[in-house]
């Protein structure tokens, strides 16, 4: 069982497709770096919980199809929004 929290940046990593690891270590370096300054430590969060919701994203399969289509304007490859949300 996996006790990390989510935005835990070894879970993240754990998740995250390597080909993206480079750009979300450069990031969290510098949000961490920023971090030092306790104003900005809110930075650091941010930037941890974005990643976590990327590698969620970037780790199912057909994520790089699908945002290829959307880059081109494919949009009838995709289904609508009331399809998927639900009102609440």
């Amino acid at each position: 069982m996996n006790t990390r929290p989510p935005d835990d940046p070894e879970e993240i990593l754990r998740v995250l497709p390597a080909r993206w690891h480079e750009q979300f270590l450069g990031e969290y370096r510098g949000a961490l770096e920023a971090a030092h300054d306790v104003r900005r430590f809110q930075q650091l969060c941010e930037v941890l919980h974005l990643w976590r919701l990327r590698a969620v994203a970037y780790s199912k399969p057909g994520f790089e199809e699908a945002a290829q289509a959307a880059r081109e304007g494919r949009g009838d490859e995709f289904g609508s929004a009331d399809h998927v949300i639900r009102p609440g």
